[in-house]
């Protein structure tokens, strides 16, 4: 398992297993969970799945207008491929156009391991589900699954308070007295429910309790420090009217929805077979919500339509598009992998293997075509033969 994985842990997980209170600025740093030991694996209900590109790092901001990807670093465009990673001087080319960005160079080297890596998932695997598996299981931890939700979504309503808050003290929009009131109601009932919420109440509230000055102070550097943890930009009139629009109870809702999906929804596989290692993963779910509406899956009834596997058709064709061999159809269980062999052509010479000739089978029919180009074979007398089956049409008069 890829290292990287290991790390999967948004701030509330982070501050558990790391075993102590932190504050907002280190919370929000990437770290690295300690200690976890190795732990049985049951094979035959694992998936791996083959990495080939690795998704650049992001924060999701949303809103009802949709949700856009802010790409930390924009000069590296969204995506690096194994083969990309792999030639020489290209991760260093990287680094270079964020020479004083220690976080961007070790994001860089890290990118040919990962996107060579194979991550191995139990089916419908959550982000919570990996954590405690790789910990060594509940036990080990000392929560559950549940648990860690809780926390990660306090958590995050706490981010987002706390980012939209100072933005809103930037611009004037408020008053101590109603940030105050303001966490009384709605912040320090959620912070009471999870173990670490004791010393991030002791932080605010000390904030609360300061001369206006120093609060004004505190709150607008907590926002720059946001600003710059998210790779948002600077604090100005701009970003802080953005800021200001962030509603904690959305983005803790979007957030528990992102992280509890299964970890596959973040695996989007690729022409080639492999699979693309989603940005969210690399940045553990950073995220941002000035408006979030909760998706509820209506219930399909007694008796829906059973999703049924689909054959892979395997073509053989020359370059011209005339078939040389004859198709052959595979089918299988849905979701079993298959593998399409090309045919031995006489005449005929493979050129193109396609990219899905291996692969899985799905509720979508597929295609998997061979491309072959004629032979030419000279005889003794130094003319040219052709394949057998084609014709041959004479210029002149043949006496």
């Amino acid at each position: 398992m890829y290292k990287t994985m290991k790390r999967l842990t948004i701030s509330g997980l982070t501050l558990l297993l790391l075993g102590g209170i932190l504050s907002p600025s280190i919370a929000l740093a990437d770290t690295t969970v300690v200690g976890t030991q190795p732990i049985a694996r049951v094979a035959a209900a694992e998936k791996t799945y083959q990495i080939g590109t690795v998704e650049m790092p992001y924060t999701l901001i949303s809103g009802k207008d949709g949700a856009q990807k802010v790409y930390w670093y924009p000069e590296w465009g969204t995506s690096v491929t194994r083969a990309q990673a792999e030639q020489p001087g290209f991760i260093q080319e990287m680094i270079a156009k964020y020479p004083n960005d220690d976080k961007a160079a070790e994001f860089a080297n890290s990118i040919p391991e990962l996107a060579s890596s194979q991550i191995s998932l139990l089916p419908g695997e959550s982000l919570y589900d990996y954590v405690i598996r790789e910990a060594g299981g509940e036990e080990a931890t000392g929560m559950t699954a549940a648990d860690y939700i809780k926390s990660n979504a306090v958590t995050a309503y706490y981010f987002a308070w706390d980012f939209s808050t100072g933005a809103k003290v930037f611009l004037k929009q408020t008053t101590q007295a109603e940030v105050q009131a303001d966490y009384e109601a709605n912040l320090k009932p959620r912070l009471a429910e999870i173990p670490e919420g004791a010393g991030i109440m002791k932080q605010v509230e000390q904030t609360l309790a300061t001369t206006p000055e120093n609060f004004y102070q505190i709150m607008i550097g907590n926002c720059k420090m946001y600003l710059r943890t998210y790779h948002l930009g600077d604090l100005d009139q701009a970003t802080a009217k953005l800021a200001a629009t962030v509603d904690p109870d959305a983005t803790e809702r979007q957030l528990t929805a992102l992280s509890t999906k299964p970890l596959t929804d973040y695996l989007q596989l690729q022409a080639d077979g492999t699979y693309k290692y989603d940005g969210m993963l690399s940045t553990e779910f950073k995220s941002f919500s000035s408006w979030y509406e909760d998706v509820v899956t209506p219930d399909p009834g007694p008796d829906p339509l059973p999703v049924t596997s689909q054959p892979v058709t395997v073509r053989h064709v020359a370059e011209d598009g005339t078939q040389v061999a004859p198709s052959q159809t595979l089918t299988g269980r849905l979701g079993s992998a298959y593998q399409a062999e090309a045919a031995k052509v006489k005449g005929y010479t493979l050129t193109k293997t396609p990219a899905n000739a291996t692969g899985e089978f799905t509720s979508t029919a597929q295609t998997v075509t061979y491309v072959y180009r004629a032979d030419l074979q000279t005889g003794g007398d130094g003319d040219t033969a052709v394949p057998e089956g084609t014709v041959i049409y004479a210029t002149k008069n043949i006496g």
